[in-house]
């Protein structure tokens, strides 16, 4: 995470927003494909690739929105990005929760975490396993989006700065990205 800030200062928050999302896009997708007898490699490089994602994202993404906002107002942008991410882990959270149990439920199970160990029967380890993959889709297909828009944005700022260097056509680097 540091690094990626220090090399977004430098190099533009554009490509490490764009990567950090694609890599925790490729994360959630690897861990989408989980079940009972998924080997532990696949479950720690799917962390480890969501980890990089994440660190590659968080610290450019926040200079991006701050360099959108006066001097003056950072503490109550920064204290509003940190409300923003608050706010959306708490909804993943409730979010992956109610997709896991709606699942153990609908396959006649009772949807408690209790209810799911290393002793218990083949068919609610199924059903757990079942609902995280589909948590793991719908986070995904979330941060896929969120991919789409940040493509977009690095593209217009890659016109915008063009258009503001006296150029007609934006960076070859990132006119390719879009």
């Amino acid at each position: 995470g540091p690094l990626a800030g220090r090399l977004s200062d430098k190099l533009g928050w554009q490509r490490f927003v764009v990567t950090g999302l694609a890599l925790t896009c490729i994360a959630l997708l690897l861990l989408s494909t989980m079940d009972e007898s998924t080997v532990v490699w696949v479950v720690i490089t799917g962390m480890v690739t969501m980890g990089l994602g994440m660190g590659l994202f968080y610290s450019p993404n926040a200079s991006a929105v701050l360099s959108t906002v006066d001097m003056r107002s950072y503490g109550v942008a920064t204290a509003f990005l940190n409300m923003v991410r608050n706010t959306g882990t708490v909804t993943g959270v409730a979010l992956s929760t109610t997709i896991v149990t709606a699942t153990m439920s609908s396959q006649g199970f009772e949807p408690s975490l209790d209810a799911v160990s290393a002793t218990s029967g083949a068919e609610i380890r199924s059903a757990f396993t079942d609902g995280l993959r589909t948590v793991y889709l719908v986070m995904a297909g979330i941060v896929a989006g969120a991919l789409v828009l940040s493509l977009v944005q690095a593209k217009r700022g890659a016109v915008a700065e063009a258009t503001a260097d006296g150029d007609s056509e934006p960076e070859p680097e990132l006119a390719g990205r879009a």
